[in-house]
């Protein structure tokens, strides 16, 4: 928060910031049945995997095939670099799929100080911001922000 000699504009700031906390608050309380069954408990993620989306090796397909059948994770996110498309293809093959482990859409985003993670997003969030309006954007959809 910046703090300047008008106390209106510090009171502007906190409520901006409190609004933006509210609103994420409120979105992470609209959980899917699958998700308000997992919640509270402990299970195995991998929360960093990149596709042919960007430089991965695998196709999404692929991905979702190998969890399933050769790891125990519970929940997995794609973060393609500055890609949401691919994670957002990908939990549209798992919502059709009987897959036994959880799918968060995600991102990793390129800003001006390095790279972030950004989960439970719909939008893509552009790269070569600053890291301050990064998470800004982040929050704004709901979503949890990394420094990864």
């Amino acid at each position: 928060m910046t703090i300047n000699k008008d106390s209106s504009q510090v009171t502007l700031l906190e409520n901006e910031r409190a609004c933006l906390g509210t609103a994420m608050l409120r979105k992470r309380r609209q959980m899917t049945q699958k998700q308000a069954h997992h919640s509270g408990k402990l299970g195995r993620a991998d929360l960093h995997m990149h596709s042919t989306y960007s430089d991965g090796l695998a196709t999404i397909e692929q991905i979702l095939h190998h969890v399933q059948h050769y790891t125990n994770l519970d929940v997995i996110a794609l973060t393609d670099h500055d890609v949401i498309e691919g994670s957002l293809k990908a939990r549209d093959l798992w919502a059709k799929g009987n897959y036994r482990f959880d799918f968060i859409v995600g991102e990793e985003i390129s800003t001006k100080e390095g790279h972030m993670l950004a989960l439970f997003i719909e939008k893509r969030i552009q790269p070569g911001l600053s890291i301050e309006k990064s998470i800004d954007l982040v929050h704004e959809q709901g979503g949890l922000a990394i420094v990864a």
